[in-house]
């Protein structure tokens, strides 16, 4: 009797703790799409194109590599603003494709590795209380100074930045946009010699643009 009761007990704190587990994960955010761009202009320090009549043949481009430590910075900054929005533990919703491979941003992103799924995949794979999305579009603002085989410019960084969150029943919650534009302008010059074409720019640091990322998210949650 004494080890039947024991085993009750234990089968009973084992779904107990299952139960709260699961309720826990309901109560939670999950960012299931984030998904960053920022012009070339504003990133690629040197470009070099060789043109003739006016079309580029051929060309590239150098650009800072993104450190993964950033990117780190950037989950757990979205984490952080979004628990703090929403009043419930936030973390990155991941969901697999039919191979096992995580559904992440790649190419045309600045933060690879982030998630990237659509709003009812996501739902049916991970049951959250909220799931967001963002959005964060990085462009230039351009003003013109040229003279005879140079060009100068001036690249006003501007962020547009959109978050929207739903709760489990695919109701809306949440839903804003916000454009900063109190940036410093980022210098290039340009000089063609011989048909090749070079481009000299001063540009964002992956610090400054996960800098303005965060600015950006703080006034699409916060600001009113």
């Amino acid at each position: 009797m004494k080890k039947l009761t024991t085993n009750l007990l234990l089968t009973i704190f084992f779904f107990g703790t299952l139960t709260t587990s699961i309720i826990a994960q309901n109560e939670t955010a999950g960012t299931y799409y984030l998904f960053a761009k920022v012009d070339d202009v504003l990133i690629d320090f040197k470009k070099v194109e060789t043109t003739s009549d006016r079309k580029v043949l051929t060309g590239y481009s150098d650009r800072a590599p993104f450190p993964k430590d950033l990117l780190d910075t950037v989950r757990e900054k979205t984490n952080q603003l979004i628990s703090k929005k929403l009043g419930v533990e936030a973390n990155m919703l991941y969901v697999q494709d039919k191979k096992g491979r995580d559904r992440v941003t790649q190419g045309m992103s600045i933060f690879p590795g982030m998630p990237l799924m659509n709003f009812k995949p996501a739902m049916r794979a991970d049951d959250r209380k909220y799931y967001v999305k963002i959005y964060m579009d990085i462009s230039p603002r351009s003003t013109f100074k040229s003279d005879l085989n140079k060009n100068r410019s001036k690249q006003k960084p501007k962020v547009d930045i959109r978050v929207t969150i739903k709760d489990r029943y695919g109701k809306k919650y949440f839903k804003n946009r916000e454009v900063l534009k109190d940036f410093d302008a980022l210098q290039s010059e340009t000089r063609v010699t011989n048909r090749v074409k070079i481009t000299n720019s001063e540009v964002l640091s992956p610090e400054e643009i996960v800098e303005m990322y965060v600015l950006g998210l703080e006034a699409v949650l916060f600001e009113k």
